[in-house]
C-alpha cells in the first residue's frame, strides 16, 4: 500500500476523533451557563388541593407593605375588559396566564391604550401562535395575572369578588427569579 495513503488516513482518522471530542466535551460539560435556581414559587405547590393552598396563603397579605410580586387567581376566568376593570388601582400587571398556561410577560399600556387593550393584544398573539395547531382553541379568558403593587392594593384585590386568593412573593423576589404555578394546576 501506499505509504502516503496510509498517512492520509490516518491524519483524517486523528481528525475525526479530535471532532468527536470536541462534541463530546460540549454535551457532557455543555456550552452555556448555569440556569438560576428558582427558590420561591407562586401557586400551589405540586401535590396541594386549591383548599390548601388558598387556607395556606390566606394570611399572607396581613405583614406586606412595601412592593412586591403577587399571583392573583380569579374566582372564574375574566374577559379582557372584566380583568382590566377589577385591575384598575393596580400600578403594574405583569404578565396574565390563560388557563394553566405559563405566564404570559405584559408591557404596561401607553398613552391611549388601556390595560383590556395590551390583554386582547396577548389574545391576538397567542391566537397567531396557535393558528393552524389541530384544533387547538384560544379561551380568550384570563385566569391569573402577576402584579407589582403596595400591600394595600394586594389587600384591596384580595377583597374583590372576582378575585380567590392573592398569593405574595418574599419583598426581596425579583421578576424572573421565581416559579409561578397557576391555581388551575392545583391537586
Amino acid at each position: 500500500m501506499n505509504q502516503a495513503l496510509v498517512y492520509r488516513r490516518r491524519r483524517v482518522a486523528a481528525g475525526a476523533a479530535a471532532a468527536l471530542l470536541v462534541v463530546l466535551g460540549f454535551g457532557v460539560f455543555g456550552s452555556h451557563g448555569e440556569v438560576p435556581v428558582q427558590g420561591d414559587q407562586l401557586g400551589p405547590d405540586v401535590e396541594e388541593s386549591r383548599e390548601a393552598y388558598i387556607a395556606r396563603v390566606a394570611d399572607s397579605l396581613a405583614d406586606v407593605d412595601e412592593d412586591r410580586y403577587a399571583l392573583v387567581s380569579f374566582t372564574a376566568p375574566l374577559t379582557a375588559q372584566q380583568a382590566s376593570d377589577a385591575l384598575a388601582d393596580v400600578p403594574r400587571v405583569s404578565a396574565m396566564i390563560v388557563g394553566a398556561a405559563s405566564p404570559v410577560p405584559l408591557a404596561e399600556p401607553v398613552a391611549g391604550v388601556t390595560r383590556a387593550d395590551v390583554f386582547e393584544l396577548e389574545f391576538r398573539r397567542i391566537d397567531t401562535a396557535i393558528a393552524g395547531i389541530g384544533e387547538l382553541k384560544n379561551p380568550r379568558t384570563i385566569s391569573a395575572v402577576v402584579v407589582y403593587a403596595d400591600g394595600d392594593v394586594l389587600r384591596s384585590l384580595a377583597a374583590r369578588d372576582e378575585v380567590v386568593v392573592v398569593d405574595a412573593a418574599p419583598a426581596d423576589a425579583a421578576w424572573g427569579s421565581f416559579g409561578i404555578r397557576p391555581l388551575g394546576s392545583a391537586g
